[in-house]
């Protein structure tokens, strides 16, 4: 079966009202363009704005360091550590390196992270992102430092544990995953996500009826969450619930059709049921959504037509 393994990008809203705070100047209009951008999934556009930002801040900054005059306190108790620029460059960075991150560019949106957090490491957020992107290209010690870092800092970050505790699952650090699981869901039982998540990895333990419960927990919360449905298929499938699954996986495409793993689990169990056509359908639509599943997904495909299929 593909793997779902997901965690939650958080946006650097801190720094969208910066702009405000400034005289109104060219930079200060770019970044609230740039920020319009991003929204409209206009992500080229956004880092072109960005970019420009960071130009016109730094060569205003500059100006100032000549005159004498500092306009920005960095909210962070390293600033000692920090060279006093305009608050729009750190910010600029942040926000780039989530429009980088939406294009696929995660190695450059990791630099920005770094620049930014340089230049202000007040901007908590970006802990999280830089984690977020870290764990994406695979460093997953890296992930947990920076979670580490943003718990440091917001020890009542309830998506700063579920992040932490999907990075230290992957490192198959199991009883301080499943702690911090747990400290999420203290912090925000109400979050559908933070169950979905627990879910997975009981199940991932062999504790299949726990983790059914916890799925079905998180869709009594949140009837149109995508994850929590996938979730609930993976669990009827390892407890041999073909029928079941599919229905699961079915529900899981009706509410994310972008989602090509759900694709793909739902054409392995339609194989399974020996309903080949529709199979075949969900497979093809899977490797259109990514591409990178092709190799694995037709091969697991070929030994599942010369030998009876293994849960």
């Amino acid at each position: 079966m593909l793997k779902n393994f997901a965690v939650i990008l958080s946006v650097v809203i801190a720094s969208s009202s910066l702009a405000a705070a400034q005289e109104r100047d060219p930079a200060a209009e770019l970044y609230e363009r740039a920020g319009q951008r991003y929204m409209k999934e206009d992500f080229e556009g956004a880092i072109a704005d960005y970019t420009r930002v960071i130009a016109l801040s730094t060569s205003r900054a500059a100006e100032a360091k000549r005159s004498g005059r500092f306009d920005f306190a960095p909210d962070s108790a390293d600033s000692d550590t920090i060279t006093f620029v305009s608050p729009l460059i750190a910010a600029a960075y942040a926000d780039r390196a989530l429009a980088r991150y939406r294009k696929g560019d995660v190695s450059q949106a990791i630099t920005d992270c770094d620049r930014a957090l340089s230049l202000n490491p007040g901007l908590t957020d970006v802990y999280n992102n830089r984690g977020v992107m870290r764990w994406m290209i695979g460093d997953v010690d890296g992930a947990i430092a920076d979670f580490d870092l943003l718990i440091k800092r917001r020890p009542a970050d309830a998506q700063a544990y579920e992040n932490r505790g999907n990075a230290l699952f992957d490192k198959r650090n199991i009883a301080a995953a499943f702690a911090d699981f747990e400290r999420a869901i203290a912090l925000n039982p109400r979050k559908a996500a933070f169950f979905a998540s627990l879910g997975q990895a009981l199940q991932e333990t062999g504790q299949l009826d726990r983790g059914l419960a916890d799925c079905d927990h998180a869709i009594d919360l949140e009837p149109t969450f995508a994850r929590a449905h996938y979730c609930r298929g993976m669990a009827l499938y390892h407890k041999k619930d073909l029928t079941g699954a599919a229905t699961a996986f079915k529900r899981t495409i009706e509410l994310d059709p972008k989602m090509a793993v759900a694709h793909g689990n739902y054409g392995w169990v339609l194989l399974m049921l020996g309903r080949e056509a529709e199979a075949e359908a969900a497979f093809e639509e899977c490797m259109r959504l990514d591409p990178s599943t092709r190799p694995k997904l037709e091969r697991r495909i070929r030994e599942a037509r010369l030998k009876p299929a293994q849960p």
